[in-house]
């Protein structure tokens, strides 16, 4: 099954201005009464990524081919507080999954509401490699499935690790295998590792607090325009 994989970069494109796909640093245009705050510490989250259904995430994944959510940018926030909240559970207020309409946006980049928010490193998305994932068609939907997760998938069926970073196709898991996966009618729309490959950067960039090793999962409900996300280890 056919993903993206992103080219990420830490100097932003010269070309590039306004809002743009990218993972960190500080949102753009959010007015400051959105921005999330973790219901377990008080706050306010960092961003895990702002990406523009137009420029990103309509190129393949549920949200496909639905052009009357072109204008729609999806953002990601978790809590990386120095009191460890539970930011890996997607039900309990610590981390936040959401889409905006380009017209809910300001110009200009956000500044944090407060000085302790952790501010993640900012990433550039600046464009996108077609990869097939290892994993048969005929064992797409079985991916989900614990048992079969641990019974059905062979060494064969690895991904790189630079590609645990992704758009579209399945979800690979980590070690752990499935967990906290929701229900339809929410379906897998990408992941963001915590060790991230970079361009223009001399090393793998450690991307905030993912439970040591994690993955982070985002699934969507393109009908009703809701977004969940979670962290697997």
């Amino acid at each position: 099954m056919r993903s993206l994989i992103p080219t990420l970069h830490v100097t932003r494109p010269a070309t590039s201005t306004g809002l743009a796909p990218k993972l960190g640093g500080l949102p753009w245009g959010l007015s400051t009464s959105l921005w999330p705050v973790c219901k377990e510490c008080g706050q306010a989250m960092s961003l895990v990524a702002q990406l523009p259904v137009r420029d990103a995430l309509d190129q393949l994944g549920p949200l496909a081919g639905q052009s009357e959510l072109s204008d729609l940018v999806l953002h990601l926030f978790k809590c990386e507080g120095e009191d460890v909240c539970s930011f890996w559970n997607p039900d309990i207020g610590t981390n936040a999954a959401f889409f905006l309409s380009r017209n809910d946006l300001r110009e200009g980049y956000t500044a944090a509401p407060e000085s302790t928010t952790e501010i993640l490193p900012e990433l550039w998305v600046t464009g996108w490699k077609p990869f097939e994932d290892p994993v048969p068609p005929e064992l797409a939907e079985a991916v989900n499935d614990p048992i079969r997760w641990l019974n059905d998938f062979t060494d064969d069926m690895l991904f790189p690790a630079t590609h645990r970073t992704k758009l579209g196709g399945v979800p690979w898991w980590t070690g752990n295998g499935p967990q906290q996966v929701p229900n339809a009618p929410f379906a897998y729309l990408l992941q963001i590792d915590q060790f991230l490959e970079v361009e223009d950067a001399e090393h793998d960039v450690s991307f905030g607090n993912f439970c040591s090793d994690g993955t982070c999962y985002v699934f969507v409900d393109a009908e009703s325009l809701r977004a969940t996300m979670f962290i697997n280890r």
